[in-house]
């Protein structure tokens, strides 16, 4: 479990992102974002995700929605994983920094 933030059109969002599976080059994961006390507005959402963990580079891809709240798009992400630090970019519109820490 990943805890964190992530910045895209809406603003500054809280985020979930759950990893799973035993081979890194096959992984699956949960997306969760919810509003944070800096930004009450958002939605809460949820998508499911793929991709693979190469060194230490986690590159995840949009899979299929779960939760998802009007007006809002699945993105990507690409981020390198440090000790219990994520840090990357999101790919989608007006969408830029992520940043998790491992709970």
């Amino acid at each position: 479990m990943w805890r964190g933030r992530y910045r895209c059109l809406q603003g500054e969002t809280g985020l979930e992102l759950v990893v799973a599976g035993d081979d890194p080059a096959d992984l699956t994961a949960s997306f969760r974002f919810h509003a944070l006390t800096t930004n009450p507005s958002v939605p809460s959402g949820r998508f499911l995700m793929t991709g693979a963990l190469t060194g230490s580079t986690l590159a995840m891809k949009q899979f299929r929605w779960v939760d998802a709240p009007p007006g809002y798009i699945m993105v990507d992400i690409t981020a390198t994983i440090t000790d219990k630090h994520l840090a990357g970019t999101v790919t989608g519109p007006g969408c830029t920094d992520i940043t998790l820490d491992r709970s």
